[in-house]
């Protein structure tokens, strides 16, 4: 059996409009549409919070009303590992 491959995004790069624009993913920056594009083939995303707490897996969302694709994370209750929660780089 093969190991799911998980990358961690532990920084955000967002724009005052518009939401998150780049991700750092295991110390590389990326841009927004490539994560959507690795998520969607199948490639697991979860964040790495600075403090000691677990990481949450990141899924593509669909707005219904734009059309657009957008990143969020799987709600656990937990605020800190959410990708809002993340630093900025």
């Amino acid at each position: 059996m093969q190991q799911e491959t998980i990358k961690h995004v532990t920084h955000v790069r967002t724009l005052i409009v518009g939401g998150i624009s780049h991700l750092k993913v295991d110390g590389t920056a990326m841009a927004k549409n490539a994560c959507i594009q690795e998520i969607e083939s199948g490639i697991a995303y979860e964040t790495r919070p600075p403090s000691i707490l677990p990481g949450a897996r990141i899924i593509v969302i669909l707005d219904s009303k734009t059309e657009q694709k957008h990143l969020r994370t799987v709600a656990d209750g937990t605020e800190e590992n959410n990708l809002g929660g993340l630093p900025d780089f």
